[in-house]
């Protein structure tokens, strides 16, 4: 294996998804003439992406190989540019991944950091940043959703599903009451029918266990 990569065996590298082999040996064990027909012995197999295709040294450039085709391999240029992928590498390495439970600010400053390598990165590699670059923007919108007002009487809504009406439906019981909102007002509205041993008293004390951001009215009548 190349020496230019050496520090990056058996290991993965973040983004591009790249698994690096060990030594050289374990990559032309998978990777030869014998196992694919057309190989050629100067291709130096040096790592596998996710999809199983191959990344091969071939002189002064690095390829890759669509592996699964059931035709003879075609390398295609990713970069000549050798040490221009050792310094991406390095930068990958110290990349972590995010978190949808991270603060704003960190996953603004991932995406920012990402588009700088982008920028720099060869064109066949490009798309793989971009994944995760839309992935960060998803949760940023996803976090100044939940961060506003309507994101967080939605997630209320929700608690209230799984905790106050929860509760109160064991056994099929106020099968008939519903969770409303009116006009896109921040408040709810408890609506529906009594049937025969509910309350409205035993539907607030239950709602009085839990402390929700948003007032609950109760619009109730009972079945005859």
């Amino acid at each position: 294996m190349s020496n230019l990569f050496a520090r990056y065996r058996d290991k993965v590298i973040p983004i591009l998804n790249w698994n690096f082999f060990r030594t050289l040996n374990d990559g032309v064990r998978t990777f030869n003439k014998e196992t694919w027909s057309g190989w050629k012995e100067e291709w130096q197999p040096i790592a596998a992406n996710e999809l199983g295709d191959v990344i091969v040294l071939i002189g002064n450039g690095l390829y890759e190989i669509q592996h699964g085709t059931g035709r003879h391999p075609k390398p295609k240029l990713i970069t000549d540019n050798l040490l221009q992928m050792e310094n991406l590498f390095q930068e990958l390495s110290n990349y972590k991944g995010f978190s949808e439970e991270e603060p704003l600010e960190e996953l603004r400053n991932k995406k920012e950091y990402l588009t700088n390598l982008r920028k720099n990165a060869p064109r066949p590699l490009k798309s793989d940043f971009t994944i995760e670059i839309d992935d960060i923007k998803e949760a940023i919108n996803d976090l100044r959703f939940n961060n506003s007002k309507e994101g967080k009487f939605l997630n209320v809504a929700r608690e209230i599903q799984k905790t106050a009406l929860a509760e109160l439906r064991v056994n099929d019981r106020y099968s008939e009451i519903r969770l409303l909102r009116r006009e896109k007002k921040l408040a709810f509205y408890i609506t529906g029918k009594l049937n025969s041993g509910e309350s409205l008293e035993e539907i607030k004390s239950v709602f009085s266990k839990y402390s929700f951001s948003f007032p609950v009215e109760y619009e109730l009548t009972k079945n005859a």
